[in-house]
């Protein structure tokens, strides 16, 4: 149970605010949000809910730029469902570098993922629009 507290719709990228009186928070996180640029070639893997259960997929970074050259993605090779769509996706030693957003449909295995250093700068924008 959430609810939408900030959208970027240039970005497809939301924060949302958990509802759930029964969700308990947890201490700490086990991996980061890179803010670093990730490698061409560097192994990935996602864990989504195309389903009612969790999905691991396991693919690369075949590209430093998204669809026609966008600079916002990555272009991954990992076969995705729909569904996928919002999914981290982390680096071999766990570190999330984007957020799987759209596929290519003309193309078997080849999908696109927002850049993680895009939630920070939506966490800005919030923090922006909240001082406002």
């Amino acid at each position: 149970k959430s609810s939408i507290v900030h959208i970027d719709h240039d970005k497809d990228l939301a924060i949302l605010l958990i509802n759930d009186h029964e969700y308990v928070p947890v201490k700490n996180i086990p991996y980061i949000i890179r803010k670093s640029k990730a490698d061409l070639g560097e192994e990935i893997f996602t864990l989504g809910y195309p389903r009612n259960e969790v999905v691991y997929g396991m693919g690369y970074l075949s590209a430093k730029s998204g669809y026609n050259g966008d600079t916002l993605s990555y272009q991954i090779q990992m076969s995705v469902n729909p569904g996928n769509s919002g999914a981290p996706v982390f680096n071999k030693v766990g570190d999330i570098i984007g957020v799987l957003s759209t596929r290519q449909l003309q193309a078997d295995g080849v999908a696109f993922a927002v850049k993680s250093k895009n939630i920070y700068a939506l966490v800005d924008s919030l923090h922006n629009s909240d001082k406002a």
